[in-house]
């Protein structure tokens, strides 16, 4: 029973929790001896919401994938908030980013921006990723909204990820691919890697956030310059 009331937990439930563990496990981290500090900024998939445990969110297993390659420990800084769009980002991340000690950056923004507007213009997407961009650190990474599948949203994707594309090479900053990572073969594969809401995705969804994000992750702790 327990975990079926875990897995059953509201998206505000989890919101709360998660976002409670983020900041104490940054403050916990604060000065842990050869650490490595990553930078999320984001909207509830960086949270974890829909992950039945915090360690199943995209953000939880890349940290992890980061330690294990590099032998060092790693504090996340997670600065993601549910609901945020691409001006939210601009507007309440940002400014809480540190100027320095910190080895990687990551924005993956885009699915509420795509989601709720009754009308989608990529331009109210785009202008403030371009000023995220415009202020984040040489050679962090942005990403690809994910795989909606659903007409109209997968037009409006397909839209949101050439505009993350061109600024991220217009400024310099690596691409997380999470669109071409949550790309599956069949609607049912893609429906099973969600959470109960259908809109959020599970721990096993967020395995494949994870694969598209821990390669820009590591490139920025190594000091790589992007490719595209």
């Amino acid at each position: 029973m327990t975990q079926r009331r875990t897995r059953w937990r509201s998206a505000a439930s989890q919101d709360a929790e998660y976002r409670a563990h983020w900041k104490a496990a940054a403050s916990a981290d604060v000065g842990t001896p050869d650490a490595l500090t990553w930078a999320v900024l984001g909207d509830s998939a960086a949270v974890g919401v829909g992950a039945a445990r915090v360690e199943e969110s995209y953000v939880a297993q890349v940290a992890a994938g980061v330690a294990e390659r590099t032998g060092r420990p790693v504090r996340v800084l997670n600065l993601a908030v549910s609901g945020a769009t691409a001006a939210h980002v601009l507007a309440d991340q940002l400014p809480l980013l540190p100027a320095d000690g910190v080895d990687a950056v990551t924005c993956v923004v885009g699915g509420n921006d795509v989601a709720w507007p009754v009308r989608f213009r990529v331009d109210r997407f785009a202008a403030p990723l371009e000023e995220v961009a415009q202020r984040l650190p040489a050679g962090a990474t942005l990403g690809t909204v994910p795989v909606f599948r659903i007409p109209p949203y997968e037009s409006r994707v397909e839209c949101a990820n050439a505009a993350v594309r061109v600024i991220a090479a217009r400024h310099g900053l690596g691409v997380a691919d999470v669109h071409a990572a949550t790309r599956r073969t069949s609607l049912r594969h893609q429906v099973s890697m969600l959470s109960h809401d259908l809109f959020h995705p599970n721990g096993a969804g967020y395995r494949d956030w994870a694969r598209a994000v821990l390669p820009e992750v590591l490139r920025q702790v190594r000091g790589e310059a992007p490719t595209h």
